[in-house]
């Protein structure tokens, strides 16, 4: 890394994960951990307030978390 960042990125939409096989076992391996209920009420509070439209890489990175966790607030939510 050079420049200090990652030169992988991905574009991450909730709808084509909902499809996904295993995405019952990543809501309930994010909502499993103990402090996922701190983070969703943060970010519910101080983040989507505003910046209603985050990504969850952005989210994942304002609460230094991982992308899956960040996809589970984002559905609890905002769902569609």
């Amino acid at each position: 890394m050079k420049n200090g960042k990652s030169g992988r990125t991905i574009d991450i939409n909730i709808a084509d994960f909902k499809t996904h096989p295993l995405w019952s076992l990543l809501l309930e391996t994010a909502r499993d951990n103990p402090l996922y209920p701190g983070n969703v009420a943060y970010a519910e509070k101080y983040i989507l307030e505003k910046d209603p439209k985050i990504s969850a890489k952005e989210l994942a990175n304002k609460l230094s978390i991982t992308i899956g966790e960040a996809l589970a607030i984002l559905d609890l939510l905002h769902p569609e």
